[in-house]
């Protein structure tokens, strides 16, 4: 017990306590959007809830990032579609959220690009995702910024529509998230 109180004290020694800590931004914090479309027209996504843990540093120096989006907090600012993409594409009740895990080597905030390798689960079907941004400081404030393209027929997501005006393939998203941090 004392050889493991030594090694923590001699970490957080090397880093300030604040480092160890675990982060959590929601909605307050920033935006998840995204845009989807059919071949004629875009239309918006926007997700009003969520959820992103960063959890406390592990003993290989790592952090794991936990993603979590309630379906039904997802719109598109259309009821009639919202209605439809939460019964026939997402399936809200069978499955009530979509998730991304990730482990980054972020100890503390840097600015300069960052690449997030994960996976993103959707209809229990898990795809790798690489999720590339760039974080910044404005005077006391972290700023990081994502964008990513999520395929539908890559987690056999049904493509509503009428014959050739079917939801395109892919959805764009971006990411903004800020905050104050120790």
């Amino acid at each position: 017990m004392l050889k493991k109180l030594t090694i923590i004290l001699m970490v957080l020694g090397v880093f300030k306590i604040t480092q160890a800590v675990e982060f959590t931004f929601n909605e307050l914090d920033g935006t998840v959007t995204g845009t989807a479309g059919t071949p004629t027209h875009d239309f918006p996504i926007k997700v009003t809830v969520f959820n992103v843990s960063i959890s406390e540093i592990n003993p290989d120096g790592y952090r794991t990032i936990d993603v979590l989006i309630p379906v039904e907090k997802i719109t598109t600012e259309h009821d009639r579609r919202d209605n439809h993409m939460f019964s026939e594409v997402l399936l809200k009740d069978k499955y009530p959220q979509i998730r991304y895990i990730a482990t980054t080597d972020f100890i503390q905030p840097s600015e300069g690009e960052f690449v997030l390798k994960g996976v993103l689960k959707i209809h229990d079907i898990e795809r790798k995702l690489d999720i590339k941004g760039f974080i910044n400081q404005i005077n006391n404030t972290w700023v990081a910024r994502a964008d990513l393209s999520i395929l539908l027929s890559d987690f056999s997501l049904f493509r509503p529509g009428f014959g050739p005006m079917r939801v395109k393939d892919q959805i764009d998203v971006s990411v903004y998230l800020k905050s104050i941090l120790p």
